[in-house]
C-alpha cells in the first residue's frame, strides 16, 4: 500500500513522476522493518523524497487497491508455500516465538489476510 498513491495524488500520477524523473522505487518486506527504495537522478532527490514521503504519511486506502493488494499477497503466499526455504524459515518462527508477534508468518495469516478492511488500516 505504500506506493498506492496518497491523498493529494494518484498511484499513476505518483508512478508518472518517479518515471518522469527518470526514478524507479521498490519496497521489501522483512519480520522487523519495510524499507522503500528510491532511485533518481541527483537533481531529483527532494522531489522523490517528497513525493514518496506523501505516500506513506498520507496513504490513499481506497478499498479497491486495497482489494487488489490482498489479491497479490494471496498469490505470494500460495508461491512462498512453495519455497522450502522460506516453508522452513517460517515454522522456526513460529515454534521459536509462538506467543509472539516473531512467530506469525512474514506476508500475514493467510485466513485474516481476506478479513483485512481499510478501517482497519487507518486504525493501526
Amino acid at each position: 500500500m505504500l506506493t498506492r498513491g496518497s491523498q493529494g495524488v494518484s498511484k499513476s500520477q505518483l508512478a508518472e513522476e518517479i518515471e518522469g524523473m527518470g526514478g524507479s522505487v521498490s519496497t521489501s518486506v522483512d519480520r522487523e522493518m519495510t524499507n522503500v527504495n528510491v532511485t533518481c537522478f541527483k537533481g531529483d532527490v527532494g522531489r522523490a523524497i517528497s513525493l514518496i514521503g506523501d505516500a506513506i504519511a498520507n496513504p490513499s486506502l481506497s478499498p479497491a487497491e486495497l482489494e487488489l493488494a490482498k489479491q497479490e499477497q494471496a498469490s505470494e503466499n500460495e508461491a512462498s508455500n512453495k519455497d522450502q526455504e522460506m516453508t522452513t524459515l517460517e515454522s522456526a518462527h513460529f515454534n521459536s516465538f509462538r506467543d509472539h508477534m516473531m512467530g506469525q508468518p512474514l506476508r500475514g495469516d493467510r485466513d485474516n489476510l481476506q478479513n483485512l478492511s481499510v478501517d482497519d488500516l487507518r486504525n493501526f
